[in-house]
């Protein structure tokens, strides 16, 4: 049985075109950019409820970012997983270089970010994720700022115990 045209295969998902379309950044996709960075891996609702509007023009613009190499899409989320969430993005090589160009200050932490993810990181991370997306929400409504500046700064968010031990 033949897959009907409009059917994306699922591999097309994770290869980035040779030649893609010609992709003029905008200060929107900066914003895009520098939020995946401070979250680490976001899927596209949480993007949509930080940066608020149309859906379907940020997943564009999520997807010609991925051609050129700004973000990534981790490999652990193939291809199980892709059938049943949306997309992971996470900060490629370009958009860190963009950032650091755009702010010296900007550090990406030591991690390694050419280093491929696990799912349990991933599933980890994106919890964190969730949390502070509604976290945001929840002291915005309420009247109280949050100061929070990412993943990439939970060396400022450790607790001391006894003992020179660190609880996060």
């Amino acid at each position: 049985m033949a897959l009907p045209e409009t059917t994306q295969r699922t591999w097309q998902i994770w290869e980035r075109p040779a030649t893609p379309r010609p992709l003029q950044i905008q200060p929107r996709d900066i914003k895009i950019i520098e939020k995946i960075a401070r979250y680490r891996f976001l899927q596209p609702q949480h993007i949509c409820a930080l940066l608020q509007g149309s859906n379907a023009n940020l997943s564009r613009r999520l997807r010609h970012l991925w051609q050129h190499g700004y973000l990534q899409r981790p490999t652990a989320m193939r291809p199980n997983r892709i059938l049943l969430e949306q997309i992971v993005y996470a900060i490629g090589a370009k958009g860190i270089r963009l950032l650091e160009r755009i702010d010296p200050a900007f550090r990406t932490g030591s991690g390694d970010w050419n280093k491929q993810p696990g799912l349990p990181f991933i599933d980890h991370e994106l919890a964190i994720a969730n949390f502070f997306v509604v976290m945001k929400f929840a002291c915005e409504r309420s009247g109280v700022v949050l100061h929070w500046n990412g993943s990439m700064s939970h060396q400022q968010y450790r607790i001391p115990l006894p003992n020179n031990k660190t609880l996060i």
